[in-house]
């Protein structure tokens, strides 16, 4: 049976890692009701190890939280509007009304002056695995709450163009 599976630090990596679809991802989507709860987080498998050992190498307990109540997807079914490495995501401030477009980066490829935004920040953490619509409050430094809406996401072109190909040669077949 097909599912998407909530990562858990008790089960090995290969035991998170079911196979998911679209029609089977968990209800919600990601989208915050306002009734306080957070909203679904979706991590990419092949990412789920990096992400983990970047949080524990630099203490980050709030990724490290937010990776451990994910829905850890097959590369092949990861929802393209799901936030990830590497993908472009347009937010709103929800308090100030400022809008803004970043990427979602390791550490070491940030650059705030590109719009390169590390995943060890705040609004990185908080945006990781969001998709659009999906609102989150998120503590930032100075304990300042921040509500943050996802409006857009945008994947890298080459991973759009490989999943595209992908598709074609299953319908060849």
């Amino acid at each position: 049976m097909n599912s998407t599976h909530k990562a858990s630090a008790a089960l090995p990596i290969e035991d998170r890692h079911l196979q998911a679809t679209e029609t089977n991802l968990p209800a919600g989507s990601g989208s915050d009701s306002g009734s306080g709860e957070r909203p679904d987080v979706y991590i990419a498998a092949s990412a789920y190890e990096e992400l983990l050992r970047l949080a524990e190498a630099a203490q980050a307990e709030d990724l490290a939280e937010e990776l451990r109540r994910a829905h850890v997807i097959p590369d092949a079914q990861f929802p393209r509007d799901a936030v990830k490495l590497g993908a472009q995501v347009h937010y709103r401030d929800e308090k100030s009304g400022e809008q803004r477009w970043v990427t979602l980066v390791r550490p070491y490829e940030a650059d705030l002056a590109q719009g390169r935004l590390s995943i060890l920040t705040p609004v990185g953490m908080a945006l990781l695995g969001l998709k659009p619509g999906a609102q989150i409050e998120w503590q930032m430094p100075r304990r300042e709450r921040r509500h943050l809406r996802v409006l857009e996401v945008r994947q890298p072109e080459s991973e759009v163009a490989s999943q595209s190909e992908g598709q074609r040669e299953g319908e060849d077949a």
